[in-house]
């Protein structure tokens, strides 16, 4: 399951296999949406299940990548599902019980990307090791 806002913070949870139920969408994404948020997806009919328990609205598209609007409006989400293909082609050898890793992997090197326009290297690095509840020794 991928989803990502406007300020592209993504997120990649697994959530079983296949295509997800309503009850695996709304288990995966629940606790990463805000309450009134605007929900934009496919007409995937699972997806309602997520907007009603979020109290949120939505925007629904027919995926056809003949329809500019579609394009336009799923552009960002449609990039990020491209880049985690990408990201794990590399790992050919994976084990299913540790795609979650992976993902968590992927999600984390998106974010250092994104704030790559933000903020310069050392003081992006020092930002991430402050953020996070590790400990470094070196």
């Amino acid at each position: 399951m991928l989803a990502i806002d406007v300020h592209k913070n993504a997120v990649a949870i697994t959530c079983g296999n296949g295509k997800p139920s309503s009850k695996r969408i709304k288990g995966a994404l629940l606790a990463h949406i805000s309450e009134g948020s605007l929900i934009i997806h496919d007409k995937e009919k699972a997806h309602n299940s997520l907007v009603v328990a979020a109290k949120c609205s939505d925007e629904a598209y027919k995926a056809d990548t003949k329809d500019p609007v579609y394009l336009e409006k799923m552009a960002m989400i449609n990039n990020l599902c491209s880049w985690v293909k990408r990201f794990l082609w590399r790992y050919p050898g994976m084990k299913a019980k540790n795609l979650q890793s992976y993902l968590n992997w992927f999600a984390y090197l998106y974010r250092v990307k994104r704030d790559k326009e933000k903020w310069p290297k050392t003081e992006r690095v020092i930002r991430h090791l402050l953020m996070t509840d590790s400990c470094f020794r070196s």
